[in-house]
């Protein structure tokens, strides 16, 4: 269901700046991934080598 939800946003937001060009269509997406990247790096804590019961 997430997946289609997705498919659906992106395929309805990407045509109109595509064609001012695509410096302009992909901009916003190359945003939130470096956005999600940093997010990933930052709060999001380390459990390699951990028990569950450590993490909690």
């Amino acid at each position: 269901m997430l997946l289609a939800a997705t498919a659906f946003l992106v395929s309805t937001t990407f045509p109109p700046p595509a064609a001012g060009g695509l410096g302009l269509a992909y901009g916003p997406y190359t945003t939130f991934a470096v956005l999600s990247f940093v997010f990933v790096l930052r709060p999001v804590p380390e459990t390699k080598g951990k028990q569950l019961e450590e993490m909690e």
